[in-house]
């Protein structure tokens, strides 16, 4: 088996910085209350839209948003992948199934953005 790290999938805690430090560095301009920062996605060829919240044309990074397994709050950043469907594997379903058993599991493969398996624990 072959040994290595997967660097296409994209983060979406990563990409909700990329906003803010567009319109920090000048490359976007702000706009008030929030402005939307559009993110192409090069190891997929999509798109990501960020919505940053800026007041006053601002960056706001305080607020009360929770992420789990974050610390902490913060200002919200709504992300929307745009045309994201089976950009992996090349559809949305790539076992062609809304639920496969494995092991009698009930498990949905979905490729939205990235692939992964999704499971009741």
């Amino acid at each position: 088996m072959e040994q290595r790290v997967d660097t296409t999938p994209n983060c979406g805690n990563m990409l909700s910085g990329v906003g803010a430090f567009a319109i920090e560095n000048g490359l976007i301009a702000a706009t008030s209350p929030v402005t939307r920062v559009r993110i192409r996605n090069v190891n997929t060829g999509t798109f990501i839209e960020a919505d940053v919240q800026t007041p006053n044309g601002v960056v706001e990074y305080e607020g009360s948003a929770r992420i789990d397994g974050v610390p902490g709050t913060a200002a919200p950043v709504a992300l929307t992948f745009l045309n994201a469907a089976g950009t992996k594997t090349g559809k949305v379903f790539p076992t062609d199934n809304q639920i496969d058993y494995f092991d009698d599991v009930p498990v949905t493969c979905i490729d939205y953005g990235d692939a992964s398996r999704h499971y009741s624990g």
